[in-house]
């Protein structure tokens, strides 16, 4: 996942008053070492939730370093495994 998208799921699930936080250089499974930024949060539920009811947060860069009016938020690449108690989404 890249760290722009990781820090804006963040600041939306902050939004919608539940916890997430960035782990940076995680290895999921069958990744082989390769590693990339994660988001750990309680329930996938309440990241799904949390994006849909704030789509501003999730939007495309321009190619300028600033964001399109459209949100953009595409859930096939992304992955996730279970942390104990919590999940990481990569």
């Amino acid at each position: 996942m890249d760290y722009t998208l990781a820090k804006a799921l963040v600041a939306t699930l902050e939004e919608e008053g539940e916890a997430g936080y960035i782990y940076e250089n995680y290895s999921g499974r069958g990744m082989y070492g390769v590693r990339t930024t994660g988001v750990v949060c309680d329930s996938l539920a309440h990241l799904l939730t949390a994006v849909i009811a704030n789509p501003s947060f999730i939007a495309h860069s321009d190619g300028d370093g600033g964001l399109n009016a459209t949100p953009v938020f595409d859930p096939d690449p992304l992955r996730f495994d279970h942390l104990g108690r919590d999940i990481i989404v990569y």
